[in-house]
């Protein structure tokens, strides 16, 4: 028997990679991920990434940094010096300055929502009553009798609340008139500076109540089609609808200069400097930069689904992001970002790309350089080359001459090699799905091979395996015809 010759020839069709994408991301969809996030404190930046893993970078002087161990987390928070993480099971983490003990959050419990202080920690739980731990001088701490609570803020020496009716209580120092919130309604949103409060309307104004460091008002008055407000120090920020920003206050640091900023969809104010997450899940800072808290260039905080990335030479592969871009850049496999894969799909939410080299098998790291950029990027997740894997023979005997297949995983894109014993066999067909690694191979058994058991095995260019048990040569057929030698 002899199989069909178009076997050899089989490629992928575009509408394959179009599946493979739809069913990456409907499956990432449903995995629960979670929104990314962005917190600013006095001199700190926090990223909180869409796998529920935190990244952070600023001072660390009291170890506000330490979060490369956090998991699960849903939300953060930064303090002058001390960084709080929300974990998906309502409980809190802490991290940083404990001098009044704002870090003392471990029995916490049913929490939906934390908010930092100078140093001071606030917290909401479910049933809208709200805790608080910290600095208590000035009264920001007296929250025990809240209730119908929907969102917190704090900052410096005060601490907000919004109530589920749209109106706002406030406690702490009230120096500057940041707690004459009494007569606010239909507020959304709530946030808190050095001296002031900042309140979210929701036709889109904003509210401001209290002043900057030398007691002069914020313009506001002309603000529309705000989505989100935060307080740093002494300046506000405001998200537009449109994706766009506005600010005002002191600008001493540059903390300000957000006006060419598009595509934002969450924002944050630090002690001087603004930090604003896109929507290719890059992040932008400006400000002061005195403890390197605007060095977010290379955080990328929507990460990729934890897909197993293996394969062999002729594979293809997905790389889910967003963040690539929509110009095609560059893919490496290994230590060298120059040896270049071959890039099949580019787009800003996934790179399909093709494994054109003999690879040695075990991990290897991804390099992804988007176009522009100058250095490489390695991927969450690497790459395995897999061995060839034989799973079934049919049939498990045969006399010279006749064809015999074999099925299995990651035979590689090009032809290979079948031997049976020490001795090579001319190969009739030979296929690999390049997305799949499945495989089909056909060879033919040797002319005057003698009778008897003999292994099998399979060598794809990359590395070889044996067959699991053995295959029977069959006396010849004196009437079949002799067959072509092996190529070599």
């Amino acid at each position: 028997m002899r199989m069909k010759e178009t076997t050899r020839n089989r490629h992928s069709r575009p509408e394959v990679f179009l599946l493979m994408l739809a069913f990456l991301l409907i499956s990432w969809s449903h995995a629960g991920a979670i929104t990314p996030q962005v917190a600013a404190g006095n001199g700190h930046t926090v990223g909180l990434k869409s796998d529920g893993t935190v990244v952070a970078t600023g001072t660390n002087r009291l170890g506000q940094l330490n979060v490369g161990s956090w998991t699960d987390i849903i939300q953060v928070a930064a303090g002058s010096t001390h960084t709080l993480g929300l974990k998906s099971d309502g409980t809190v983490v802490a991290v940083g300055g404990n001098s009044r003990g704002q870090l003392n959050v471990g029995s916490w419990t049913n929490i939906v929502q934390v908010a930092a202080g100078y140093e001071h920690t606030v917290g909401l739980k479910s049933d809208g009553k709200v805790v608080a731990v910290g600095e208590l001088y000035s009264g920001q701490l007296n929250v025990g009798s809240w209730t119908n609570i929907s969102r917190i803020a704090a900052n410096s020496s005060h601490t907000v609340g919004l109530k589920s009716d749209g109106t706002v209580v406030a406690t702490g120092d009230n120096s500057h008139g940041q707690l004459n919130v009494g007569s606010w309604t239909n507020i959304i949103q709530v946030g808190a500076g050095w001296f002031f409060t900042v309140g979210l309307k929701s036709d889109g104004t904003v509210v401001v109540a209290g002043t900057d460091d030398r007691g002069n008002p914020f313009d506001v008055g002309s603000w529309t089609g705000i989505s989100r407000v935060a307080g740093g120090a002494f300046h506000i920020i405001g998200l537009k609808s449109d994706g766009t920003m506005t600010a005002t206050g002191n600008n001493g640091c540059g903390q300000l200069n957000v006006g060419s900023w598009t595509d934002i969809i969450d924002a944050a104010a630090g002690h001087n400097h603004t930090v604003g997450l896109k929507s290719d899940s890059t992040v932008k800072a400006v400000g002061e930069n005195s403890h390197h808290e605007l060095e977010t260039d290379s955080w990328y905080l929507q990460v990729s689904p934890l897909v197993e990335l293996k394969g062999t030479m002729g594979s293809h592969a997905v790389l889910v992001g967003p963040g690539f871009g929509n110009k095609k850049g560059t893919v490496g496999l290994g230590d060298d970002p120059n040896d270049q894969m071959n890039i099949l799909v580019w787009a800003d939410f996934a790179i399909v790309f093709q494994i054109n080299r003999v690879v040695s098998p075990g991990w290897h790291p991804v390099l992804v350089k988007r176009q522009g950029e100058k250095s490489f990027t390695t991927y969450d997740v690497p790459f395995n080359i897999k061995t060839p894997e034989i799973q079934g023979v049919e049939p498990l005997e045969g006399a010279p001459g006749d064809v015999i297949k074999v099925a299995g995983l990651y035979f590689g894109a090009k032809e290979g090699d079948i031997y049976l014993g020490d001795r090579e066999c001319a190969i009739e067909a030979w296929y690999m799905g390049p997305e799949t690694g499945g495989s089909i191979a056909g060879f033919i058994i040797p002319n005057r091979m003698p009778p008897g058991q003999y292994t099998l095995k399979v060598n794809n260019k990359v590395a070889s395996t044996t067959y699991s048990g053995t295959f029977t040569v069959l006396p010849a057929d004196p009437k079949t015809k002799a067959v072509p030698a092996a190529k070599r």
